[in-house]
């Protein structure tokens, strides 16, 4: 995508934003939002709501009081708004942002998702849901869409040092090449990623890609990190067809260390009848594995895989 693309899919971002934002009832929040600051009042709003989902915080309750008990706002219509809003305000900050043409790309296809979402993705439009924290992090430039995966950034917390397997490996290995603890790139699965049903080992790749080629325009990020039972070594024995997620990484020049066991609710007994037959008879136990991948062979990785450059 050129310059001119670019500039070109903005606009049209900008110009479906705001055809939504012309109807009612979400028309209301704009008209409320008002003044010149009104995209930055909404990225706020937004940015806050995404950081506290438990409890709803006070300024989106503020906000929302402002609408009066006589024709309340349904929270669906303000959570959409204010998305929407906030994403204008992205938009006109996509540009100058460090991140490859690809991921920009992308960003503009979360925006168009915003604009006009499925009917049974509707009821993820409320401030205490999970995917709308999601939705919300990267319409306020802090997540970025990398295909399979998201990242944002992220480091590695000093707690987290007393329950890693292998301390001296993880130094030697991982924290001394990284020069520090972060800030890092953290990977997230895209939970609205077009093979919803599989993980596949090319659109990982194709996301590694990316995040590696904007990495390579923040020199302060250290490298990338990642984090699940789905890197374990106990899952790629029990699991054949996942062993790659584990195999990819440390190929490619990352360190894997274990931080305990991973909780029996992360996810693991979902999808496999034989892990969760395992985990009940106790021959599966799967660890949090954190995957920490130094930027040097991030760079290296990337730079010998031309052909990922799409």
């Amino acid at each position: 995508m050129t310059q001119s693309e670019l500039s070109s899919r903005i606009d049209s971002a900008r110009t479906g934003c705001m055809e939504v934002l012309s109807h009612p009832p979400l028309q209301r929040v704009w008209d409320k939002l008002a003044g010149s600051d009104r995209l930055r009042r909404a990225a706020d709003l937004v940015a806050r709501a995404t950081a506290l989902r438990h409890p709803q915080p006070e300024a989106i309750t503020r906000f929302r009081a402002e609408f009066g008990t006589d024709n309340p706002l349904p929270e669906s219509v303000l959570a959409q708004a204010l998305l929407l809003a906030a994403s204008l305000d992205a938009l006109s900050r996509l540009p100058e942002q460090p991140v490859s043409m690809a991921v920009k790309g992308l960003f503009l296809d979360e925006i168009a998702f915003f604009v006009a979402p499925p009917e049974n993705w509707r009821a993820h439009f409320t401030f205490s849901d999970a995917r709308f924290c999601e939705m919300g992090r990267i319409a306020t430039l802090q997540r970025f869409p990398a295909g399979q995966y998201h990242w944002e950034i992220a480091a590695f917390s000093r707690s987290w040092l007393l329950r890693v397997n292998g301390l001296w490996r993880a130094w030697t290995q991982a924290f001394l090449p990284m020069r520090g603890f972060g800030p890092l790139f953290e990977l997230h699965l895209n939970d609205r990623r077009k093979n919803r049903i599989v993980l596949l080992e090319s659109e990982t790749r194709l996301s590694c890609y990316r995040a590696a080629r904007s990495l390579e325009l923040q020199p302060d990020m250290r490298g990338i990190m990642t984090m699940s039972w789905l890197y374990a070594a106990e899952t790629a024995a029990v699991t054949p067809h996942l062993a790659w997620m584990r195999r990819f990484f440390i190929d490619a020049g990352a360190v894997i260390v274990d931080l305990g066991d991973a909780p029996a609710d992360s996810g693991f007994m979902v999808g496999s009848a034989e892990r969760r037959k395992q985990y009940e008879e106790g021959s599966y136990r799967p660890k949090v594995s954190c995957v920490l991948w130094p930027r040097s062979r991030v760079l290296r990785w990337a730079q010998s895989h031309p052909e990922l450059d799409t």
